[in-house]
């Protein structure tokens, strides 16, 4: 028997000390669990925290975007009021293509207002030279009348004319009667 009680005491023992074993194991792995969740508790503080700043941001962006759209819609407003304001000369310049046709209908006009200056002209002239013939024929004349009412159509033929010159420079009757036609011409620089 003896035997027996030492064969039991050996595995008491070894009992106890695979308890105590298993005892430090088991400690350490409160120890383990208890930092895990102190570690998982801090994490999770850190992610709301994180999550608060993420949402505070994307505010902040958005507002910042809304703010950069309206600075944009400014910047164009001021932009069209700037280009309103320059001058008509320094917006567009004209080519001479543009340039020659101004010129050409201003002349076209200033030859049609001669013309019509000449032809007030001649209308005048037909009129003195029937209030000549009224006066002639209510005065009943002779010779002189006749030569006089010559003479007064020259008279107002003469007032009512400006005289021309020209090409040649002479006093052709024919040269009078056509209108001068000017022209500009453009610098081929």
């Amino acid at each position: 028997m003896g035997r027996e009680v030492e064969n039991l005491i050996k595995e008491n023992t070894e009992l106890l000390e695979t308890k105590n074993a298993l005892n430090i194991v088991k400690n350490d792995l409160i120890a383990r669990v208890d930092e895990l969740s102190s570690e998982q508790d801090i994490l999770r503080e850190e992610i709301r925290s994180l999550e608060m700043v993420r949402t505070k941001m994307s505010e902040r962006i958005k507002e910042l975007e809304t703010e950069v759209r309206e600075l944009k819609e400014k910047i164009e407003a001021k932009s069209e009021e700037d280009g309103e304001d320059v001058p008509m000369a320094q917006r567009k310049r004209f080519t001479r293509l543009e340039m020659a046709r101004v010129l050409m209908e201003r002349n076209q006009y200033k030859e049609r207002l001669m013309e019509l200056q000449d032809a007030m002209k001649w209308t005048e002239m037909q009129r003195a030279k029937r209030m000549n013939a009224m006066h002639a024929s209510k005065k009943g004349g002779g010779i002189w009348d006749f030569f006089s009412g010559l003479f007064s159509h020259e008279t107002v033929q003469q007032t009512h004319r400006r005289p021309r010159r020209s090409a040649g420079g002479g006093s052709d009757p024919l040269s009078r009667r056509k209108p001068i036609k000017t022209v500009d011409f453009i610098d081929a620089d």
